[in-house]
């Protein structure tokens, strides 16, 4: 079996620093240390390893967004700690959730992920996205920024050809913090979407018990 090597020892220790900061805030665990394969004769690490290749693109596609290795785990947070509720309700986020073709935009793509029988790949979510430009009429940032909205619960960030691989391949990775899919990403913000519409539409003061 041939083996893949990284033989970079700047790179190796800018992997090493960024897995350390990442543990730190709880998202990788000092297991995951046991992955790299190094040899002080060389200094090289095996990229045979799915937590190692999957580290190197977290931290190609967060990089250019810091400018320190320590702001990391803080930016990958979209990641590691997605949280749809807090999403729809955010102040900052209802701009984008109050946006006319948002529910639309939403709706359509949702339809899309549910019924992918496999991982969703980069290559298969610029497909789905032209097919919702297309279906609803909306495009720029009308139509992406509610997408990334569902699947990172904030409307910047990497690239999505670098954020899809890092959720399907992440989703199978053993890490202290579950990833999750981009299908379970879209299950949840719906879920959470629906809930946040029927707080909206129950009438206040619909419990009239007790007043006269």
């Amino acid at each position: 079996e041939p083996r893949e090597w990284l033989h970079d020892g700047r790179r190796i220790d800018l992997l090493f620093t960024a897995l350390s900061f990442l543990a730190v805030a709880g998202y990788y665990g000092e297991a995951a240390k046991a992955t790299f394969i190094k040899d002080d004769s060389d200094e090289t690490v095996s990229l045979r390893s799915p937590h190692i290749r999957w580290l190197l693109k977290l931290v190609e596609a967060f990089s250019p967004a810091i400018n320190k290795l320590d702001e990391l785990p803080e930016r990958a947070v979209l990641l590691f700690g997605f949280d749809p509720s807090a999403a729809i309700r955010s102040p900052e986020n209802a701009e984008v959730m109050r946006s006319p073709g948002t529910a639309a935009v939403l709706a359509a793509f949702a339809a899309r992920v549910l019924t992918q029988a496999v991982p969703l790949t980069s290559e298969r979510f610029k497909a789905m996205m032209k097919d919702v430009q297309k279906e609803t009429g909306v495009k720029g940032k009308e139509l992406y920024h509610p997408v990334r909205l569902m699947l990172t619960g904030a409307h910047s960030g990497p690239e999505f050809d670098k954020l899809i691989p890092l959720m399907e391949e992440g989703s199978k990775l053993q890490l202290p913090l579950h990833i999750l899919s981009v299908r379970d990403r879209v299950e949840a913000f719906e879920q959470e979407r629906a809930a946040a519409a029927n707080d909206v539409s129950r009438p206040e003061g619909n419990d009239q018990h007790g007043k006269d």
